[in-house]
């Protein structure tokens, strides 16, 4: 092999021993890599989403938890498990993905979060990256919130950034013959504290002011018409979540 031939495959060799994080000896000498970045658990990040899902009511966090825990324990007929561990709970709710499906659903019932208890129910029966199991997603659609009229042309739900000293404004047209109309935001951020106002042709008709990170309005109307939604926050920019009916 001549010169030239061999430096190509030296490169390899060498870019291998430094990325694989062990010590190789190469011509009577010690390389060592660079410190290699720890071992992560998937399962363990899984499960401290979860914790935190459950113990601050954020549904998507443990809709997340669950299809990770999925993604986390495949099925391979190769490995040799041993005996079942039982899971391990928090609030009363195993950590294992089918009882967070089912907790993830209870908690979008109670705010009215129709888009995450759907997004509980795609995991359910999703083929490829979660469960499989119509009959799992029949029953959380049962154990989800209904679905009465609201927005014109169906659920909206939109995601925005709130700036410091900024409010928001969000205007949606609702459906009137005195049905249900829903309205519910949030953001990510525990700490952050919303407030909230709904006004119709400029006059405010309601305000959710309280402290806590989410706001919820519901009303029925006689006809068609518009209604804007009025953000506002205490502390730096966040992020918010805007669901209807």
């Amino acid at each position: 092999m001549g010169r030239s031939s061999r430096f190509p495959f030296i490169v390899t060799v060498v870019a291998f021993l430094l990325c694989s994080g062990l010590f190789a000896r190469v011509s009577g000498q010690e390389v060592e890599s660079e410190e290699a970045i720890p071992a992560a658990s998937l399962l363990q990040a899984a499960e401290d989403l979860a914790r935190s899902g459950i113990e601050y009511g954020d549904a998507r966090a443990v809709v997340a938890a669950a299809e990770l825990m999925i993604l986390a324990t495949p099925a391979d007929p190769r490995v040799d498990t041993g005996e079942p561990v039982p899971p391990r709970e928090v609030g009363g709710v195993d950590l294992d993905p089918r009882s967070l499906l089912y907790e993830a659903t209870r908690i979008a019932a109670e705010a009215g979060d129709h888009y995450t208890a759907m997004l509980a129910r795609r995991v359910a029966a999703d083929t490829v990256l979660g469960f499989g199991d119509p009959a799992l997603a029949d029953s959380l659609r049962r154990a989800g919130p209904p679905w009465p009229r609201g927005a014109v042309g169906g659920p909206v739900r939109k995601e925005g950034l709130l700036l410091e000293g900024r409010p928001e404004t969000v205007r949606i047209e609702f459906e009137g013959g005195y049905r249900p109309n829903g309205i519910f935001v949030t953001s990510p951020d525990p700490l952050v504290d919303l407030d909230c106002t709904l006004q119709v042709d400029g006059e405010e008709i309601a305000r959710d002011a309280g402290v806590e990170r989410s706001c919820r309005f519901g009303w029925k109307q006689r006809v068609v018409r518009e209604v804007t939604v009025r953000i506002e926050h205490v502390g730096g920019t966040t992020r918010y979540l805007l669901l209807t009916n």
